[in-house]
């Protein structure tokens, strides 16, 4: 199945964001493999000394079934939410978290214990240096710090033959989620395979849309097969993984980072004398274009018939 694009007047600038991403990674992946002859470095932080990561990576050893695998950080808000809606679809749910200050480590043991047999938890406990901040920007993938060895942490922690990045503020909707869980499973789609999400924003007490980017995901998120070909390297701005997934099973979640009370921003650097993300770039993040729930469909195909966000339980802010 093709990208679920947004259709009319955004069609061709999103088709050619797809694309220069595409590319982009494509290219980016191609220069790692030629500087590094194969190898994929990376710090154990529980040796506590640089390894070659492509064996932790092994499909042959991995078991049949699907991996989720969470990083978080001060991911209170939404957390439990996204953990309930996509577990019973997973065989299991790596949860890593990191420098939070929130309570985020005693709501994902409360899940643990509720789904012994599917959650396992970490800490990752090195500082990690935020998306768009000098140091990120100055740090190799390797380094203990670096946001792209958290990351790779969290894959190589997973033991089954496919895997899913999901986010502390992802929210499954049940029967596509399940349908489409299935159809990997069964080899009815074909890996890997991308999910889009639907970029939701509480814009003071009403559930609008993200109008410039109303589709989270496509490229960025999607399900893969495990080996040592799979993994996350260093981008100026934050991780890059090094698939493209050029097809998408649709939408199959909305992203409530737009729905936290600080919209998310809390886990960027967006200072402006420091942040590595252009003054646009920081615009979007802040202050982006909205269009109301009701309107989706015209840019979305196939959005009508999606949940209303208020049947999964979600409120804007102003109706606490």
């Amino acid at each position: 199945m093709k990208h679920t694009l947004p259709n009319r007047t955004r069609t061709k600038r999103f088709l050619k964001r797809l694309r220069y991403k595409w590319w982009a990674k494509k290219i980016i992946y191609t220069k790692f493999y030629v500087r590094h002859a194969g190898k994929v470095p990376y710090f154990d932080v529980e040796l506590e000394r640089q390894v070659d990561l492509r064996p932790s990576l092994d499909g042959s050893a991995r078991k049949p079934g699907i991996s989720g695998f969470m990083r978080l950080r001060n991911e209170e808000q939404f957390v439990e939410m996204a953990i309930e809606s996509a577990v019973d679809c997973l065989d299991e749910l790596v949860i890593v978290h990191n420098g939070c200050t929130d309570r985020t480590p005693e709501i994902i043991e409360a899940c643990r214990q509720r789904h012994p047999h599917k959650v396992r938890v970490f800490e990752y406990k090195p500082t990690v240096y935020l998306p768009g901040s000098v140091e990120h920007r100055t740090h190799p993938m390797d380094s203990p710090n670096s946001l792209v060895n958290y990351y790779n942490f969290a894959l190589a922690k997973t033991t089954h033959k496919i895997a899913l990045k999901i986010d502390g503020d992802d929210l499954y909707l049940p029967e596509l989620f399940r349908k489409t869980t299935d159809k990997v499973r069964s080899g009815e789609l074909s890996l890997p395979i991308g999910i889009f999400g639907i970029n939701l924003w509480d814009a003071d007490g009403e559930i609008m849309v993200n109008a410039e980017f109303p589709l989270k995901g496509g490229l960025d998120k999607g399900f893969f097969e495990v080996s040592p070909r799979t993994f996350f390297v260093h981008y100026r701005h934050y991780e890059l993984f090094t698939y493209a997934f050029e097809h998408s099973a649709g939408v199959v979640y909305y992203h409530l980072k737009g729905m936290k009370n600080d919209h998310g921003l809390a886990n960027y650097d967006l200072q402006s004398d420091k942040t590595t993300f252009s003054p646009k770039a920081v615009a979007e993040f802040v202050r982006p274009a909205l269009m109301p729930w009701a309107t989706l469909d015209q840019e979305v195909p196939g959005a009508a018939r999606l949940p209303v966000p208020a049947e999964l339980g979600l409120v804007p802010r102003k109706e606490l």
